[in-house]
């Protein structure tokens, strides 16, 4: 599947997927996305090759279906992850780039400027401070109905 998604040339000579399985769990019903596939590869740079690739070519479509390939993480990363949601999603909807790093930080560019953030009240904190100071000059984080009942719930 990742050959065919990014060409043989984009992997080392010997591609090598230790092991692979679905995950378990009950078999979607038709138009639901597929199952997760969990694989592991030997060498590292191909598995960050393939990160890098699926990021770079996204959205990626094999079979018909859509699918996206993620690190493999822990619950209690997932768990940390999940606690960014809020945030997140306001980035995404004002335009400002974020990523997210290991183990659980955000890292935001904004204004030609990169900053790290390892709770998420602090990403929120500098959302609702970015966001006020822009809204005079540019409606880019909310419209102004719905940036002042953000502010007010939030």
């Amino acid at each position: 599947m990742l050959i065919a998604l990014f060409g043989e040339e984009a992997f080392s000579k010997m591609l090598v997927v230790e092991r692979a399985h679905r995950a378990l769990v009950a078999k979607p019903p038709p138009g639901a996305p597929p199952r997760p596939i969990v694989a592991r590869l030997l060498h590292y740079r191909d598995r960050d090759t393939a990160l890098r690739l699926s990021h770079e070519k996204h959205p990626l479509q094999f079979g018909g279906n859509e699918i996206s390939i993620y690190p493999d993480s822990t619950i209690a990363v997932q768990e940390a992850h999940k606690k960014y949601a809020t945030v997140k999603q306001k980035m995404r909807q004002a335009h400002i780039s974020y990523a997210m790093l290991y183990p659980a930080r955000l890292k935001i560019t904004h204004n030609g400027r990169h900053m790290i953030f390892v709770m998420p009240q602090q990403a929120n904190d500098y959302w609702k401070r970015s966001c006020r100071r822009e809204l005079p000059r540019r409606q880019s984080c909310a419209d102004p109905e719905q940036a002042s009942t953000m502010s007010d719930q939030d």
